[in-house]
């Protein structure tokens, strides 16, 4: 009992620490969230954190590399999504997370 739970321990510090430090450079992420569900990707709670995480590594793609959502969307893989679901996730990102990264 004390091995799980020193481990479960150390895996939520962990988890926390990573989310931590991808905070996004708007900080909106209910509205990140919202429009997600509105282009039908299903945002639960357990589904949150990861959600957010790869949000703003693709916002991390197009503020540093250029990158417009659909090439970041070409690029990932997000567990039982279609391209679709990814340029979504792309797209909601770039709106609500980094909008500075649109192209003029």
């Amino acid at each position: 009992m004390k091995r799980f739970t020193a481990y479960t321990t150390a895996v939520l510090a962990a988890a926390a620490m990573l989310t931590g430090t991808v905070a996004p450079a708007h900080a909106d992420t209910d509205s990140y969230f919202d429009a997600l569900s509105s282009r039908g990707v299903e945002v639960t709670p357990q589904s949150m954190p990861p959600l957010r995480f790869t949000g703003v590594a693709m916002c991390n793609e197009m503020s540093n590399g250029g990158r417009q959502p659909d090439d970041v969307a070409a690029r990932w893989y997000y567990p039982n999504t279609t391209r679709q679901n990814l340029l979504d996730i792309a797209r909601a990102a770039q709106s609500e997370l980094c909008p500075s990264s649109r192209r003029s």
